[in-house]
């Protein structure tokens, strides 16, 4: 079965994180298909766009929410890449070893149930969630997941952070249904993309991907099992360890680390990701606070 993998580039961090993880996927991906979509209106370094990749340029398909600029890159890789399977990935995120969850599968859809059951939509409940699948005439789901930080049950609500499918039209779908949430501005239009991918899922077989391919670094660095994709939100998290030096540094990432990285700051670092873990099992974590 091959892959192919999907992400948003742009200008700025942006794009400096979209080439660090362009090439973490190359360091274990080498023939794998990669398709960057980058909007129109920005420019990217050349550090990605000299890369060997496909390149689509393409307008934001709600400027106002910038982040749909990363359903356009699942759009158009299942169209131009060929391949059984896409993986989309946000731009924050790296490879640390391959990435193998779509073999020995037969689902059509994996994704990972969000850290916590308090993170925006995983406490709605039925009355919250039934009237998006009717709306949208999709079947309500008759089963549950579980948080992956705080272990909570909660309805299928993930983490869009990865996204890997068997290549066919779920971009188009999860475009089309996000871009209705924010324009009716229901209150699912916060976070419309998560929302919309949560009901979609509805019309998929979907086995749930583990914290190996989308790790919270912020919350799980040192308790995660042995990992392959890490969700870092800020490079600053990635200081927690030195056991990815290696990498960091065969993809440049290690050029955002202070000049002095010293022990004391890696201690302090893992130190605050083990306590936010805590937090989060002790229904303690403010969201929306600083990471």
């Amino acid at each position: 079965m091959t892959i192919g993998f999907a992400l948003a580039g742009g200008e700025g961090r942006i794009g400096r994180r979209a080439t660090y993880l362009v090439r973490s996927i190359q360091q274990f991906h080498p023939d794998a298909p990669i398709l960057v979509t980058i909007p129109t209106s920005e420019s990217p370094p050349t550090s990605l766009t000299e890369q060997d990749i496909k390149i689509a340029r393409k307008p934001f398909p709600d400027p106002n929410y910038p982040i749909s600029i990363k359903i356009e890159s699942l759009r158009q890789a299942e169209r131009q890449l060929e391949t059984d399977w896409v993986c989309l990935l946000d731009t924050d995120t790296i490879l640390v070893e391959p990435f193998t969850a779509h073999k020995k599968t037969t689902a059509q859809l994996r994704v990972k149930p969000v850290d916590m059951a308090t993170q925006f939509w995983g406490q709605a409940d039925v009355d919250e969630w039934k009237p998006l699948y009717d709306r949208y005439d999709i079947e309500t789901p008759s089963y549950r997941v579980k948080s992956t930080v705080d272990n909570q049950e909660i309805w299928p609500y993930w983490n869009a952070g990865v996204v890997l499918v068997q290549a066919g039209d779920l971009g188009n779908r999860w475009r089309d249904l996000t871009l209705d949430l924010r324009s009716k501005k229901l209150e699912a239009s916060h976070h419309a993309d998560q929302v919309a991918l949560a009901v979609l899922s509805g019309d998929y077989d979907v086995e749930p991907l583990t914290e190996r391919y989308n790790c919270p670094v912020h919350l799980r660095m040192w308790t995660c099992p042995p990992k392959s994709v890490l969700h870092y939100h800020n490079e600053n998290w990635l200081l927690c360890s030195s056991k990815y030096d290696q990498i960091y540094n065969k993809i440049g990432i290690d050029t955002e680390f202070p000049h002095s990285r010293s022990e004391s700051t890696m201690i302090k670092l893992a130190a605050r990701s083990v306590r936010n873990e805590i937090k989060c099992r002790l229904g303690l974590w403010s969201w929306g606070g600083a990471w």
